[in-house]
């Protein structure tokens, strides 16, 4: 160990916060740069402030440090090219939806969970098996080209998921509030039961499994709350 590392981390020990003229000439100017205009001569170190990165619906691309820290990948971005095995290099893995929703019944203050989720295999199936809705990432493979990305593409392709949302709603609107990506949704007691009614329209259109699994799971959470007056809570995972 070098030796004024060592001697800042017999300094670290000795006191929670050293003071900048404490430390070992040589460890200054790289706090400085780390801490960025946080510490200043003769003032406490302080550790510089998480802010929590404001959540999108819409992917981006990760162009820099991706390969040494453990960034998430962003939502509907699975992977890139440069963790990829070599076929698919010069590609981005994508996903249609990547959250899960915690359910819970909501009155007033009170909350109770219900533990039931309702997660991407769910919404899979509601949007795209029950009401055939466009599918982003299956029309692409689940992967895209890292240029075509750039350009746009997948967001050309999520605005056409938009707008066949619109139509394939219009009598069901309630559920269009399960879509958006790392948001939370919620329905009121008044809403409950349109919410109800409009899950038994389109369970009563399909025959399809997996289809009826993810609407039973809608359409016993809206029946707890209709029993008990409450509304629904769709916390985001």
């Amino acid at each position: 160990m070098f030796p004024h590392i060592k001697k800042w981390l017999q300094l670290r020990k000795s006191s929670r916060y050293p003071e900048r003229d404490c430390l070992p000439q040589p460890i200054r100017p790289y706090l400085s740069k780390v801490t960025a205009g946080t510490l200043e001569r003769g003032s406490l170190f302080r550790r510089a402030k998480y802010k929590r990165p404001r959540r999108v619906t819409r992917p981006f691309v990760i162009t820099t440090l991706h390969a040494a820290l453990p960034i998430p990948f962003p939502p509907r971005v699975q992977s890139n090219s440069m963790t990829d095995t070599p076929s698919d290099r010069g590609y981005i893995g994508v996903v249609n939806f990547t959250d899960s929703f915690n359910i819970s019944l909501v009155n007033d203050e009170h909350r109770e969970e219900l533990g039931m989720s309702f997660g991407p295999p769910d919404k899979e199936a509601l949007f795209f098996g029950a009401l055939g809705i466009f599918n982003p990432a299956a029309s692409v493979g689940g992967k895209i080209k890292t240029e075509d990305y750039q350009k746009g593409l997948w967001s050309e392709l999520w605005n056409r998921f938009d707008v066949e949302l619109e139509r394939a709603t219009a009598e069901v609107p309630l559920l269009r509030r399960l879509v958006p990506e790392y948001e939370d949704a919620s329905y009121s007691p008044d809403e409950v039961g349109l919410l109800y009614e409009q899950c038994i329209v389109v369970k009563g259109r399909t025959s399809d499994e997996k289809v009826i699994s993810a609407l039973d799971t809608l359409i016993n959470a809206s029946e707890a709350a209709k029993s008990k007056g409450s509304g629904l809570s769709f916390a985001s995972d």
